[in-house]
């Protein structure tokens, strides 16, 4: 499909302005047809249409169980068109945080810190449903003016679902040791893991891990991540201790919950010894 393909649901009729991200599905920006509103529609187009089916009910599931989370995108609709499951879901003006990095380099100790604890208490209410996000990374948060947004629900684990899928969940780099083994299930120190990697690279400018996908998987399962400090020794020892609990192997080294993980952020943010200035990440 191109960025000006037409999708209709009951709700509405809508034409595709701008495509946004592709991948295991593309992503647009559409306007109503009879409206001023702008929408994201996704479209789930995977070559595994196993694959396809399974997260986009997984999707609608998901953002039906968290409507009215602050921080999570509002589902409008979903349908099915020529054979291509699609969703229509709120629209954030924005930037994602892999966005924000690439055009201004790590951020203060100040705006990291903040950034991941309001992200931390879209996942504890999230995490109190059952749900654990499993695809945390920079360019599944969304920075507006009013708060970060976390995006991209389609291969979430919901309590229950017993052992993995037979499908590779997540994005390598950012996958616990946890999610890379047939033998585990999951649990809200998955999501855990990840927000300590996306917390080094806010404080860094750079990715814990680096690699092809093999090589990737293997520092997810075996290494312990650097620490920030190593890159930028301006920051506090208590970020280091922060990242390094919350990317511990052992998921029962790692912080409980994401309400732990938030405190521990904000005793961090306290005792920082960065300075902070006023950065605009809208211009």
């Amino acid at each position: 499909m191109d960025k000006s393909a037409v999708f209709e649901t009951t709700k509405g009729i809508y034409t595709g302005i701008e495509r946004l991200a592709g991948g295991m599905s593309t992503v647009y920006r559409a306007r109503e047809r009879n409206g001023q509103n702008d929408f994201v529609i996704k479209i789930y187009d995977s070559d595994d249409k196993e694959f396809a089916r399974w997260s986009y009910e997984r999707e609608v599931e998901t953002l039906r169980t968290l409507c009215g989370t602050e921080g999570i995108p509002k589902l409008h609709d979903h349908s099915c068109q020529n054979g291509h499951r699609f969703i229509v879901e709120e629209c954030i003006p924005g930037k994602d945080l892999n966005q924000i990095l690439r055009s201004n380099g790590a951020l203060c100790a100040t705006d990291a810190t903040s950034t991941l604890q309001q992200i931390c208490t879209t996942l504890t209410q999230a995490h109190a449903k059952g749900i654990v996000h499993r695809d945390l990374k920079p360019e599944n948060i969304i920075l507006s003016r009013k708060r970060p947004t976390l995006i991209d629900w389609g291969v979430a684990y919901k309590t229950g679902d017993g052992k993995q899928h037979p499908f590779t969940l997540g994005t390598p780099g950012y996958q616990s040791p946890e999610e890379l083994s047939p033998e585990e299930t999951v649990d809200c120190r998955s999501d855990i893991y990840a927000l300590g990697l996306v917390l080094f690279e806010l404080l860094t400018g750079r990715r814990a891990f680096d690699g092809p996908t093999e090589a990737l998987e293997y520092q997810n399962i075996n290494c312990p991540a650097p620490l920030p400090r190593e890159f930028n020794p301006l920051l506090s020892e208590d970020l280091d201790e922060v990242c390094q609990k919350a990317t511990a192997l052992d998921p029962s080294k790692r912080y409980g919950s994401a309400e732990e993980l938030s405190l521990a952020l904000g005793n961090a943010r306290k005792k920082r010894t960065s300075k902070c200035f006023k950065v605009n990440y809208f211009a």
